[in-house]
């Protein structure tokens, strides 16, 4: 189970929303693409910072 954590937001400028959109139209990239990608970044960011702080604990 995972630790808990802050809360994640995510704010979409309304030109991002504009490129998003443009893309989705040709067919390029949906909606939950863009949503896994961002779930994917955070994962990371979450796991780099986990592995940080066990470092500095274990010193």
């Amino acid at each position: 189970m995972f630790a808990p954590v802050k809360p994640v937001s995510v704010v979409i400028t309304e030109r991002q929303l504009e490129w998003l959109d443009h893309r989705r139209a040709q067919g390029c990239i949906s909606r939950s693409a863009v949503l896994r990608i961002v779930l994917d970044r955070l994962i990371q960011q979450e796991q780099a910072q986990v592995a940080v702080t066990k470092q500095t604990d274990g010193l």
